[in-house]
């Protein structure tokens, strides 16, 4: 047995290592990419299960899968290939990443994770990282943790999107997506006044009048993420393969002319795409504020 003498040392040694090597000062910001969730989910299974710390070889083996005819070097290759009309045709599939590419990115966050730079992670290394990364998740939540940061990443990607990014709304930019019977144009003038007196909403007025309920700032939210649902490419407009690809998804079997005939009806300016105030004029308005994008899409192309 230890004596209490011998024990109290053991501590003051320890102590006095960790004096000598401080902490890392990690950041959410250390921590984000593509790919990441894997690690981190892989990290998490090893040390559980594992009696001793895991090192870098542990985690590249659990993660880097060989496939087959891959060359390091690239990023298209051949997974097989196959004999189609006589002739030779390859399969191939293109990675995001080569494996010494992705083996690079593992020895990243590793080394984040490795807190005393000992080749090693512990579980206690990977709960005394991931516990900070939590705190520090919770404290930057905007106005007290009364939004969540779900809430304040997605509707902070609706106002770029409504304000073209030059950091404020204005009334052109909602108006047909706002403009109905309940709120004509006298009234959405006075909303926007009541939101900023200058009539340039910026985003921290946006997030606000959005949690308030204001009903011209709600329908709006409720039509970008509409057309956010079926712009696939994220370019900010609705293309004719893009509708084409919903209305199929949705079993909606038009031919071909009856298909043109819808996008010729949205597609208002003629350019060969629906933007959001095309896709606002489609729209049954006032749009009711517990409206869900799917429900705004079957009422706009399906009805």
């Amino acid at each position: 047995m230890f004596r209490t003498g011998t024990v109290l040392a053991l501590l003051s040694a320890v102590l006095v290592s960790h004096a000598r090597s401080p902490l890392p000062n990690l950041s959410t910001s250390d921590f984000t990419g593509k790919g990441l969730n894997d690690i981190l989910k892989t990290v998490e299974s090893l040390v559980d299960k594992n009696t001793n710390p895991i090192t870098i070889n542990d985690l590249k083996k659990d993660l880097i899968k060989p496939e087959p005819k891959a060359e390091d070097s690239k990023k298209r290759i051949t997974l097989d290939t196959i004999i189609k009309n006589g002739k030779k045709t390859e399969i191939t599939h293109m990675r995001e990443e080569t494996p010494t590419e992705y083996g690079k990115k593992i020895e990243k966050y590793f080394d984040l994770l490795d807190l005393n730079k000992d080749g090693k992670i512990d579980r206690h290394e990977f709960k005394y990282v991931m516990t900070n990364i939590r705190k520090e998740k919770e404290a930057k939540k905007p106005e007290e943790g009364k939004t969540t940061t779900y809430d304040y990443n997605r509707l902070t990607k609706v106002f770029g999107i409504v304000s073209k990014d030059k950091g404020y709304i204005v009334r052109d930019d909602i108006e047909m997506c706002v403009i109905s019977k309940k709120i004509d144009s006298k009234a959405l003038d006075k909303i926007i006044e009541k939101i900023d007196p200058k009539k340039q909403i910026n985003k921290d007025e946006f997030l606000k009048a959005y949690k308030d309920g204001n009903d011209a700032i709600v329908q709006v939210v409720i039509a970008v993420e509409t057309l956010e649902k079926i712009d696939f490419n994220k370019d900010g407009v609705i293309s004719r393969d893009e509708l084409k690809i919903t209305m199929t998804g949705a079993k909606q079997n038009l031919t071909d002319k009856e298909f043109d005939a819808l996008f010729k009806n949205l597609d208002k300016n003629k350019d060969g795409k629906i933007n959001l105030d095309e896709l606002c004029m489609a729209a049954p308005k006032p749009i009711p504020k517990e409206t869900k994008p799917e429900d705004l899409l079957k009422a706009i192309f399906l009805s």
